[in-house]
């Protein structure tokens, strides 16, 4: 991965779920999640699915509309691509069961 950057200000509401996505990417391939849909709550994977569709329904029903999270399809690519996002301090995990 490439070294840290300034995070885009247009993004700063996603920061802990970027930074989530990078930081689990490794894993999330190591597990053949290539090419599924990882929904992402602040600092928790809360799962990937098939479909973007399956992964927005579940996002939106557990989160609503009002709250920040992240619906990202699983790329190898991105581990060269994505520079390293710095963690914000306010990193929750909140995926409901």
């Amino acid at each position: 991965m490439t070294s840290e950057y300034p995070f885009p200000t247009s993004l700063k509401g996603l920061q802990a779920e970027i930074a989530t996505y990078v930081r689990e990417l490794p894993r999330l391939l190591h597990e053949s999640q290539a090419g599924r849909f990882v929904v992402i709550k602040g600092a928790e994977v809360c799962g990937t699915w098939d479909t973007y569709r399956d992964a927005s329904q579940y996002a939106h029903e557990r989160f609503g509309v009002e709250q920040p999270f992240l619906i990202h399809r699983v790329d190898e690519r991105d581990v060269e691509r994505l520079p390293r996002v710095p963690t914000p301090p306010e990193n929750e995990a909140t995926c409901p069961p």
